[in-house]
């Protein structure tokens, strides 16, 4: 309840999620922009945002209708001439999960692919969420692990 209001209905939409499942691994906070905008466009607006930068690792460009046609990486668009489309920069399409996806499903395409960043979509293709690859790593590694080490959260 002391939580702003747009906090509150983000919380609650991930707490009707299964833990285990992609939607309730994903951080709905993310960056799109539509794939006609510029690579200068895109990064003024990664350096406006407010997210973390871990949330800035990649950055989903989006088609017609929101729908997500990849991610690019950070340092892609970095790169990338300022004039150029990045619909353009997008060398092959990001495999996507839905939010019932379960973890072993989300490991094996984030190993398979070498992903820093898994995108969750909705029934119409639209990112809903992403999940990074240290969230992954957090859930599969044994508990006792990290206590053995000194590293486990509470």
């Amino acid at each position: 309840r002391m939580l702003p209001a747009h906090k509150q209905r983000k919380v609650m939409k991930l707490l009707g999620h299964n833990p285990s499942t992609a939607g309730g691994m994903m951080n709905p906070d993310y960056l799109a922009v539509p794939g006609t905008e510029t690579a200068a466009v895109a990064l003024d607006q990664v350096r406006r945002s407010e997210l973390e930068p871990e949330q800035l690792a990649v950055v989903c460009v989006l088609g017609d209708g929101g729908a997500l046609t990849s991610v690019l990486p950070l340092a892609g668009l970095a790169r990338a001439d300022p004039a150029t489309p990045v619909s353009e920069l997008i060398e092959a399409p990001t495999p996507t999960v839905t939010a019932d996806v379960e973890v072993p499903e989300i490991a094996r395409l984030m190993t398979d692919f070498n992903l820093m960043a898994l995108p969750v979509v909705d029934e119409a293709g639209a990112p809903i969420g992403v999940i990074a690859v240290d969230d992954l790593l957090e859930l599969m590694l044994p508990a006792e692990w990290r206590r053995r080490a000194g590293t486990a959260r509470d």
